[in-house]
């Protein structure tokens, strides 16, 4: 996986802009609303490819119909050239499994609110944002690509899922306080 070259994050008044490129001219920008997290705006160059995420606001959300942003993943996949494919992956599961029951919606706004701050602090740890790329992202998507034919086997993927969600949202709490 290249290495993170070049990282950048501004604050306005009422936004942040976050931007990460690596050494094999890959890059995310992003920019977020400071009180709600919500993204206004996002594009990306993954695989010599350029993306515009287009954007979105609290009331209608994120504009890309992916759900939102996956702002761990996105750090930590950072020059994967699967890395679309992850993020995309994952962002259908939290848009279609977790955020249809308020428990889920909770969850998954309270990772909207705290998730960026982590983010634009990985690319300065690379040690950390590899740990998170192994013990979440990528089991994750490991298991997403497993196709469950039954219920059971559905409600089985999504109950490691769900507890893989939970305990990164932990582990973020815990690296929040760490990783300056």
């Amino acid at each position: 996986m290249p290495d993170v070259q070049k990282h950048d994050s501004t604050a306005y008044d009422d936004a942040t802009s976050m931007s990460v490129r690596d050494d094999a001219d890959n890059y995310t920008h992003v920019v977020y609303d400071n009180d709600t997290g919500d993204i206004r705006h996002m594009d990306s160059k993954i695989g010599g490819r350029d993306y515009d995420w287009g954007y979105g606001d609290s009331d209608q959300g994120w504009s890309d119909s992916g759900g939102g942003v996956c702002y761990i993943a996105t750090a930590t996949t950072m020059g994967d050239p699967n890395a679309l494919n992850v993020l995309e992956a994952l962002r259908g599961w939290r848009r279609n499994v977790l955020e249809q029951n308020p428990l889920g919606l909770m969850l998954s706004n309270y990772y909207r609110r705290t998730a960026p701050s982590l983010a634009e602090r990985l690319p300065r740890h690379p040690i950390v944002a590899g740990s998170i790329r192994r013990l979440f992202v990528i089991p994750a998507s490991r298991i997403l690509k497993m196709e469950q034919r039954t219920k059971v086997g559905q409600a089985v993927q999504n109950f490691v899922l769900g507890t893989i969600f939970v305990s990164g949202l932990v582990y973020g709490r815990v690296l929040r306080r760490v990783v300056k």
